[in-house]
């Protein structure tokens, strides 16, 4: 599951290049998640360069896809690593 949220950066504001200050925050919780009392992992994924964490999150479809959503790939890893639901 991802939850999306939105953050306001003091840092970011009125920064040189004009960027927005306001940014996406996505939060991958694995399969369970919301049952379960346990800790889990914590990993950060940054986007790259020219590219949104949005597009990272879902994939344009129009085209050919070059990356799968980014729950797609998590969810296996999460399995692998035999983190439990």
């Amino acid at each position: 599951m991802i939850i999306h949220s939105r953050i306001e950066s003091s840092q970011l504001a009125g920064n040189l290049l004009g960027d927005p200050s306001e940014r996406d925050l996505f939060v991958y919780l694995p399969p369970g998640y919301e049952e379960s009392e346990r800790r889990y992992p914590t990993a950060y994924l940054l986007q790259a360069y020219g590219e949104t964490a949005q597009q990272m999150i879902t994939p344009p479809t129009d085209g050919q896809r070059w990356q799968p959503p980014i729950e797609d790939v998590l969810d296996p890893v999460f399995e692998r690593m035999g983190t439990p639901p």
